[in-house]
Parts: C-alpha cells; structure tokens; sequence
C-alpha cells in the first residue's frame, strides 16, 4: 500500500468491500495510520486532519436515523467524555463531509457521508436521498451473501442498515417508501426457519411491528406460522421466550389472539424452573414466579396451582450463601458517647431540636448521592450488574437494573450502613441516658409537640355531606410514645423487665401513613385515584404511604433528606420497609420489632413535625 497524496488516499478508501468484512473491523483504521505516518515523515501535517476527520467519520454510530459516538466514559476527574463527537465537528468539515458524499463512488463511504451530512445542521434532503438509495444497493448485496459461511457478522450489520433505511425514510418526504417496504417484505419472506441468520427474520419482524406507518397489519399476517417455525427451531428456552413475546406484539398487531404464546412463555419458564434448581434455588425460584405470571394469564388454574407449590417448594429450600464480617465498633462508640454527653447538657426542649434537626443522627441526600457517584467511577462493573432484593420471605421484592435504579439502591445501602454503624449507636445513647435522667420522658416529648410543633394543632377537614370534623395527630399518637416511654423506663426499674416495642411499633408505623395523607391533602394534593371494581363500574380508593410518598404534593412538600429518610424507613423494599412489614403482618417474632425501629419512628415523628414541614401554616 504506497500513499503519498490525498488523491492516493481517496483512492485506497474507495477499494475497500466492507460487505466482505469479518463482524466490525474497520480497514480504515490502517489506511490512516500509513498516509498519516508519510505526512508526519514529509512535512504534511496540514493533511493531518483531514486524515483524523476521515477515521472519525467511519467510527461515528449510525443507528435508527441517529448518529452517537463510538465510545463514551469519565476522565480521570469524573467528567464525561465521548469519541467520536458530534460537538466540535466545525463547518468547514461539514462542508468537506457534503464534498465526499458528492464524490465518493463506494456505497459504504457514500452512505456514511450522506447520512452524516443529512444528521448535521444546514441539512438538504438530497443528502437523505443519496443516503436512502446507497442504503438499498448495500441492503440487496449484503442480502445475497447472508448464508454464505465466511460471512459472520453480516446479519448485524444488515439489521444496523435496516434500521437506519427504514428511520431514515420516515424523517423525510420520499416516493421510495412502498419500495423500502416490498424489500423488507421480500428479505423476511426468503429467510428460512433453519438457517443459522434465523434471528435476523425476528429482528425484522419486530421492526415491521415497531413501524406502523409503513407497515399495516396485512402485511404481517402472512409471517404468521413463520414465527412458530422458527421458536420451534430454538432448543434454548431463552430463545424460544425471547420470540414468543415477540409473537405477542405480533398477535397485538394483527388482532389475533395471544393465548397459545403465552402458554408457550409460561412452559418455558416451567422448564427452566426445573433445569436451574440447584442448592441455591435463586435463578429457580424466579423462573417459576415467570411460569405462574403466564399461566394466570390464560387462566390454566391447574397449572397455577402447580407451579404456585413449586414456587413455594423451592422458596422454601432456597440456601443462598451468608457472608460475615465482625466490625470493631469501640472508637464509633466511644466519639457517640462524647457527643451524647454535650448533647445531653442541655434541656429537653434543645434536646428533641438537636434529634430533629442535627445531621449527626442521619446522613443527608447530598452526601450519600456523593459516595454513589464515587461508586460508580470507581467500581463501575456494578452498573452492569442487575441487582435484586430478595425478602426476608424469600420473595424477589425488587429490581435494579438501570443507572438511576443502581444509584438509588446505593443510596439506600449507604444509608443502611450509616444507621446501622454508627447513627444507631448515637440516638440510643441519647435516648436512654437522657430516660434514665428524667430529661427524656412522655411529659417533655408530648410538651414539645405541642407548643412547638403543628402536631399538636387541631386540623379541621370537611367529608361527605359538609359534614366536618376536628381532631389532633397528637392524641393518636401519644399512647405510643407513652408506651415505649414506659417500657425503657420500667426495663431500668428492673432489668428483668425486658422490654415489648410490639405495640407502639405498629401504632406510629401505621399513624405516619395517616399523618402524610393529611400534609397531601392539605398542601392540594390528591390522597386518592379512580379505578373499576370487578364489574367495571368506576370506584375511588385511597392511596397508600407508597402511593403518597411519590405524590407531587408530598415531595414537593420535604426536603430531599427528610423524604429520603421517610421513604428508607417506611416504604423502601432495600431499606426497613417498616410500614409494610407492619401492615402486612410481616414481623412474626418478638425480635423482630427491634429497638432501633422505634427510635427511627420517634425521629420520623419528629421530623414530620418540624416548623417548615408544617401544612398548616399557609392555611386561614
């Protein structure tokens, strides 16, 4: 390969045959780096960036009529980076990019250029044409050499090229529309279920049901038994699952009934319930969940009530492994106890301010958001990692999969270790030691709510009929308080005494929920949704704490850390999830119901009840 002028240079670009490329290699790459090397060696560092423009411009991903970098990441200081990048293309290399679209005579290179072209600003749609009818010639090549066995690869990219023709096409006025259609038709029709690019043909049928603008529902129906001859053609039941909810969309597309795919999903998942049973169980447990899931769906109630015993079987054999770890907690103990005792100087009244507002007793939003980003820069395998929450039922209770997920689930994990370790240790000490000085009780708890917080104001609402009624969170609330007052009090009269939180658990994990319905309903929220009953016939139901703590009036309503911490302690499935344990019925043992909850429920109380959490004080 001899190189020494840009003439030189368009000549070697123009010989390359992308269709006969193994996957993605891009030959461009070695093309630039020998004309590059001479430039550097003659003087012709002016053809440097023309060289590096070239190269980026094969790099650029073109996907669904969008164009994106190659690559994206962080710098070593956090800050994002991309290659190549759409941002600093100047418009003299526009100009230049629109010149090679003109020129250029390889439909690899003149498709790439057109297409750019039409993606940048001061676009002309004879550029989205030029693009289009590069993007067919490609197509109809790489079509006839898709079996041929040297060509691996070749079914990505076709998809990739498919992609972009039929995005392409709809972005801009063109009379090529019903012949892009035929073309597709005519690719699917001669795929055979046997061949080893069989997957290509869902790839298009599912971009035939994505793009109903140009594909219509008769187009469709033929494919019909196509799509069962291909599922029957897998022997991996992942497979066969990944083309039966195609099937579905398809069978939504063209009004045809769905049962018999659904029955084919929940078999799979039956199967796989069974091959994956292992000492664990985890992967097993979760396949039969999927099988119930599709077996409700058809309303089979044999098999629901045969895999709802498997489900549970196998729940209850699950052995997943426990990893433990003895922490040193003496220098954490010994700083709480330093900070206890100033805290502990002083009266009641700064006493319950200091639990209400010190960042000592809970970590905020900003910092345990902080540590998940620094997380992620420095383990960010995690971030690929799908992570569940597995109940202490043994049930899946959540998933996080995305990056906004994974953040949230960190968060909640920090914040967990954070109370656990050292948070926890802080507010007993304050709470017992200032009981067993008499500081702390139910007279100076019910004192301060009262005089110093909305809590103890009287809210007046009106009901059915203009009927209203007048009444004070604190009455409900203070037999609680007493009782838990009461039982650290009477465990220090006489340590045979042991201490039962069942009671004042479960009355201030169900009173917040009735707490923040009224801040909803105050601030001009809405505490309830309408839904149908059995018969169809419309109904109105209250919302839960779950359904609260995401309306727009309460977050509105607390500051990030206070909402953080209420959702953690009440809701949070990778948090205490306490309110619904309680509700539930959940905690079916004395220990169950541990200290530490009902402190973190006294410090809740205590933060709903801030001044500036207050809805009553914009109210008449």
């Amino acid at each position: 390969m001899n190189i020494e002028t840009l003439e030189d240079f368009y000549v070697e670009l123009e010989k390359i045959d992308w269709v006969s490329l193994k996957d993605y290699d891009n030959p461009v790459r070695e093309i630039c780096k020998k004309f590059g090397e001479y430039c550097n060696e003659n003087g012709k560092v002016e053809l440097l960036p023309v060289i590096q423009l070239e190269l980026d411009l094969t790099n650029f991903v073109l996907i669904k009529n969008e164009i994106k970098p190659m690559m994206t990441g962080t710098d070593k200081d956090g800050n994002y980076t991309e290659y190549p990048s759409v941002s600093i293309i100047t418009e003299d290399q526009i100009d230049y990019i629109k010149k090679r679209a003109d020129s250029v005579l390889n439909d690899f290179l003149k498709v790439r250029y057109a297409h750019i072209s039409w993606l940048l600003p001061n676009r002309h749609s004879k550029f989205a044409q030029m693009a289009l009818g590069s993007y067919i010639q490609l197509l109809k090549i790489n079509f006839e050499k898709l079996d041929e066995e040297d060509n691996k690869g070749i079914g990505g990219k076709i998809h990739a090229q498919l992609l972009n023709m039929v995005f392409l096409a709809q972005s801009f006025k063109t009379e090529r529309k019903e012949e892009i259609k035929q073309l597709i038709i005519e690719f699917a029709s001669k795929i055979k279920p046997e061949s080893k690019n069989k997957y290509l043909f869902i790839w298009i049928i599912r971009l035939m049901i994505e793009t109903p603008k140009l594909f219509k529902a008769d187009d469709l129906v033929p494919f019909t038994n196509k799509i069962w001859d291909i599922l029957n053609q897998h022997s991996s039941q992942h497979s066969k699952i990944d083309v039966a909810k195609v099937g579905i969309d398809f069978s939504n597309k063209t009004n045809q009934d769905k049962k018999n795919w659904y029955r084919k999903i929940a078999e799979c998942y039956e199967q796989l319930s069974y091959e994956r049973e292992d000492g664990a169980n985890l992967v097993a447990v979760s396949f039969a969940s999927h099988a119930v899931d599709y077996y409700k769906k058809i309303k089979d109630k044999v098999k629901v009530e045969e895999l709802t015993k498997r489900y549970k079987y196998l729940k209850e054999n699950m052995n997943l492994d426990e990893f433990h770890h003895k922490v040193d907690v003496t220098e954490i103990y010994n700083e709480c106890r330093k900070i206890a005792d100033k805290v502990l100087e002083k009266t009641p009244f700064e006493i319950y301010i200091y639990l209400m507002y010190s960042n000592d007793i809970l970590p905020t939003f900003d910092e345990l958001n902080e540590k998940a980003i620094n997380k992620k820069i420095s383990n960010p395998l995690e971030f690929h990692v799908l992570k569940s929450i597995i109940d202490h039922s043994g049930h899946a209770a959540e998933y996080f999969s995305d990056e906004d997920e994974i953040i949230r689930s960190i968060i909640l994990e920090e914040m967990n270790w954070s109370i656990q370790f050292s948070r926890r240790i802080l507010i007993q000490e304050i709470f017992f030691r200032g009981i067993d000085s008499n500081k702390l009780n139910t007279e100076t708890f019910i004192s301060f709510l009262r005089n110093y917080s909305w809590l103890g104001q009287n809210i007046k609402r009106t009901y059915k009929q203009g009927k209203t009624e007048e009444y004070s969170w604190l009455t409900l609330i203070a037999p609680a308080i007493n009782d838990y007052f009461s039982q650290i009090y009477f465990y220090f009269m006489n340590n045979n005494n042991i201490p039962n939180f069942v009671l004042c658990i479960d009355s201030l994990a169900i009173k917040i929920e009735g707490i923040l319905r009224d801040i909803c309903e105050i601030t001009d929220g809405t505490t309830f949704f309408f839904t149908k009953d059995k018969k169809n016939r419309d109904i109105v139901r209250e919302k839960d704490i779950n359904a609260l703590l995401h309306d727009e009036a309460i977050v509105q309503h607390f500051s990030k850390d206070d909402l953080l911490f209420l959702k953690f302690l009440l809701v949070e499935k990778a948090g205490l999830n306490l309110r619904n344990n309680v509700a539930h019925s959940l905690f079916l043992y004395i220990n169950n119901y541990s200290i530490d909850f009902i402190h973190l429920l006294i410090i809740a109380i205590l933060k709903i009840a801030k001044d500036e959490n207050s809805p009553l004080k914009n109210k008449k």
